[in-house]
């Protein structure tokens, strides 16, 4: 059967709609489909609020028919509640129908008189107590996706440390962005790469986020062809490298950003980028360049000397040599 059944409604029961729109003295509209029509089967009127009035369904109802009920609204005499009572224990055929032809109702009869709408599949589901319960259901906040929820998270952790006081020794080395703690075994691995006579060295840096201290995740002896295989895939990371390379040194600052890494993680790494920038400089360290990634497995020798503008024989490409540091990119680069 299609989605709707294309049944219309019958002309007797949109006039007694609109009776019943201006007499506020009817409480409900017992509707039923017969000869490939929508038409009116009887009207109750009202004698105390919805709430209370729902006990007359009990018997205006079968337990193994199907029917529509329209029930006044008590905060708006023009609005009503479409219920679509389809019972278990109905027949197939009915059951099918009933529910492919609900939606030809409210539409022939102005979707605008129908705030809300309600399912029953039993008497059960039409008392005071099963109608309070749909109330509150409606008046719940909407439950979160996991991104929300991700950011939410994310909201909180930047207000708790706006607000938070300096209990956690902290050096202010950084001068923008969120700042982060330094403790000694980072600040003396950062220090170190500034030694003129230190072999190629990889310090690679992550965030606790539960206290947003820098943590030391390496600090080893590295070539530039072991960068790949150094740098975390599957979390973000702070790299510094001390590259010797065509009779000269240079300290490329690595940002890696995986895109499988949770939200919340990039988040705060993106808002922390700039300040531990500024503090690795504050310490005396001479960045050649800051590049970026969000695949790791990218960064080889190849790489950097297309970031750095280096020709095969080691020469600076004069293009894009001051080109700020830029935002974190999308899609990672196409494997060469």
């Amino acid at each position: 059967m299609s989605a709707t059944s294309g049944i219309p409604i019958h002309d007797d029961l949109k006039h007694a709609f609109a009776t019943a729109q201006r007499d506020p003295s009817i409480r409900f509209l017992k509707l039923a489909i017969r000869d490939e029509h929508i038409v009116l089967d009887s009207s109750v009127p009202a004698q105390g609020d919805l709430s209370s009035d729902l006990a007359q369904l009990q018997d205006m109802l079968q337990d193994d028919v199907a029917a529509y009920i329209l029930a006044r609204l008590d905060d708006a005499s023009s609005q009503w509640l479409a219920i679509s009572y389809v019972p278990d224990t109905a027949k197939v055929r009915e059951k099918m129908l009933y529910a492919a032809t609900r939606n030809n109702l409210t539409k022939g009869l102005g979707s605008g008189s129908f705030p809300e709408t309600l399912f029953a599949t039993s008497k059960a589901d039409l008392t005071s107590e099963a109608y309070a319960a749909h109330q509150r259901h409606l008046a719940a906040p909407i439950p979160l996706s996991t991104r929300e929820k991700e950011m939410v998270e994310i909201r909180a952790a930047a207000n708790a440390s706006s607000s938070q006081g300096s209990s956690v020794r902290r050096n202010h080395l950084a001068g923008a962005g969120v700042e982060v703690n330094w403790p000694d075994d980072v600040t003396e691995a950062v220090q170190k790469l500034s030694a003129d006579d230190i072999p190629e060295t990889l310090v690679v840096l992550n965030i606790d986020t539960t206290n947003e201290t820098l943590q030391l995740a390496s600090d080893v002896q590295c070539g530039v062809n072991e960068l790949a295989a150094s740098i975390p895939s599957d979390s973000p990371a702070y790299a510094l490298f001390s590259w010797s390379h065509d009779n000269q040194r240079d300290i490329v600052f690595i940002y890696s950003c995986p895109s499988s890494s949770p939200i919340r993680n990039r988040m705060i790494y993106s808002s922390s980028l700039a300040s531990v920038v500024v503090g690795v400089k504050a310490l005396g360290l001479s960045i050649t360049k800051k590049v970026e990634t969000s695949n790791p497995k990218e960064v080889d020798e190849r790489f950097l000397r297309v970031e750095l503008g280096l020709d095969e024989a080691g020469e600076v490409v004069p293009v894009e040599e001051k080109k700020a540091f830029a935002k974190p990119r999308g899609p990672a680069r196409r494997q060469r």
